[in-house]
């Protein structure tokens, strides 16, 4: 008859050997998100996230493999996925506020704003220094119409860092659509462009302004360097035309709104 003692060594022998499995999934798992996160920097977003669904199948609490996995999601364009690996994370890690932060930004490109909202101000509780998280909630703000409430998001950004450019690119959008204030719109689009020279946005903000206030120069400038910076926006193209046909040079006025066509 068997005894005690051969019972307990057998338990001892089983729970040794499922530790060790659990030991050698995890390794695998890291293995394959290193895989995956090296994929995303080769733009191989579909393979990324083959890596990364093999590896949260050894580990489905491997934290870092949905979080880039979300990350791969949304550069494909897959932004419901995306936010639903953004809720894994969160689920592991509530106070996340870059995470949070993340899941605003998807909302935001679905066109849900309230729940962007809800992300942004949960991100906001949880730290409340966060310039991302401010100007963010600033712009789904303004895509709600809520201008005074934009404003406000763009300052507390602007407050915790003075250089941050999305804020000053996109307050100076509010003096120049909003408040008619187009000097101060320049000042703002000069300070986001001093900070960062290769923020699109602000060129193309600052174009748009000179072109309304009549200096056709400045804005054939400026929207150049916008086009430099990425051709593909037809609206710099069509901007660039105005300003070139206001100069009197119809052939090249032409050639940018073919461009934009």
């Amino acid at each position: 008859m068997l005894g005690k003692k051969f019972y307990v060594s057998i338990l001892v022998l089983l729970l040794l050997s499922f530790s060790g499995c659990t030991v050698l999934n995890n390794y695998k798992s890291e293995q394959l998100t290193k895989k995956g996160i090296s994929s995303i920097d080769q733009k191989n977003y579909e393979k990324a996230v083959e890596y990364f669904n093999e590896s949260i199948e050894l580990n489905h609490e491997n934290k870092k493999a949905w979080m880039f996995m979300g990350q791969a999601q949304a550069l494909l364009g897959h932004y419901e996925d995306a936010i639903d690996s953004r809720k894994k994370v969160l689920g592991m890690d509530p106070d996340d506020y870059v995470m949070w932060t993340d899941l605003g930004e998807l909302y935001h490109k679905v066109g849900n704003y309230d729940e962007a909202l809800t992300a942004y101000t949960r991100a906001i509780e949880i730290n409340g220094t966060y310039e991302r998280a401010w100007a963010n909630r600033g712009l789904t703000y303004l895509q709600k119409g809520d201008v005074e409430k934009a404003i406000e998001g763009f300052r507390r950004a602007l407050e915790i860092n003075p250089n941050y450019v999305p804020a000053l690119d996109n307050l100076g959008y509010i003096y120049y659509t909003e408040k008619n204030e187009f000097e101060k719109a320049l000042e703002l689009f000069d300070k986001a462009i001093k900070y960062d020279p290769k923020y699109m946005a602000a060129y193309g903000n600052k174009g748009s302004v000179l072109l309304l206030t009549g200096d056709f120069d400045g804005a054939i400038a400026s929207f150049n360097r916008a086009i430099e910076l990425d051709p593909n926006l037809w609206g710099n193209w069509f901007n660039k035309g105005i300003a070139q046909h206001n100069k009197g040079k119809n052939k090249e006025a032409l050639e940018s709104i073919d461009r934009a066509i």
